[in-house]
């Protein structure tokens, strides 16, 4: 049953994926003054698909008799190794004050935010690119359902590869290592974001694995969570109404 279900969310998460690639390509290939409209359609479509990919998997759980305390909502405990937990802690926090770095810098610096969306232009504007990247959010509507996309993706994501994945995978393969239960949902979640090119999957990959890392150290998803959202959100800042550049 339970390796079922690992393909389950396997076979659920290729199809968003492929449906993502369709639609932010589908956007960038459209002129520039019709993108809000799609931009907008997009946000909806992948709240409404990430909630259904969450609702599924918790119909899984209650089908499974999984409780949401075996999958990682619960209150934070500290009892893996010591220098893992520090590590994995340090590693988190440079993350998170990174991301945080640059959210201000989005919000207060014009030329800041000027430099990124010039950058960001010439990517999507180029022949030769490589991968396919969501334009920024730059209306007050857009802004609004970027942030709701930021925190429904960390939150469904969390749950489902971090916390349900590990969990299936551990009840599936008991003897299984732990680093592979890190890397094998990480992996695979790192696969499902093709549409930013092969730098993107490596990145994502990696923060996947230390999300995965993230949430055994604390045992708890609710870090990764909050972790996984400002990672989300602090692009939402980059371009506003006034600074938008025309590709």
């Amino acid at each position: 049953m339970y390796l079922s279900f690992i393909f389950i969310v396997v076979a659920i998460h290729t199809v968003l994926s492929i449906l993502s690639m369709y639609g932010t390509k589908k956007q960038l290939d459209t002129p520039v003054a019709a993108t809000e409209k799609m931009k907008i359609k997009n946000y909806l479509v992948t709240i409404a698909l990430g909630c259904s990919f969450l609702l599924i998997v918790l119909i899984m759980s209650l089908v499974a008799g999984i409780s949401f305390a075996d999958i990682g909502l619960r209150w934070l405990r500290f009892d893996s190794n010591i220098w893992f937990t520090v590590i994995t802690l340090v590693l988190c926090g440079a993350v998170f004050l990174f991301c945080l770095g640059l959210l201000i810098m989005n919000i207060f610096s014009t030329e800041h935010r000027k430099k990124t969306a010039a950058v960001i232009v010439a990517n999507n504007s180029s022949s030769k690119r490589k991968a396919v990247a969501i334009p920024p959010p730059h209306s007050k509507k857009e802004k609004i359902l970027s942030s709701v996309v930021a925190i429904s993706t960390g939150t469904t994501e969390e749950f489902v590869w971090r916390g349900f994945m590990f969990f299936t995978i551990q009840m599936a393969f008991p003897y299984l290592s732990i680093i592979f239960v890190v890397l094998i949902p990480s992996v695979l979640f790192g696969i499902g974001h093709m549409n930013q090119g092969i730098a993107g999957v490596v990145q994502t990959t990696l923060m996947g694995a230390l999300f995965g890392c993230l949430f055994f150290a604390t045992g708890s998803l609710i870090p990764g969570i909050l972790l996984h959202f400002i990672v989300n959100f602090h692009p939402v800042f980059v371009v506003t109404e006034k600074n938008v550049v025309a590709g």
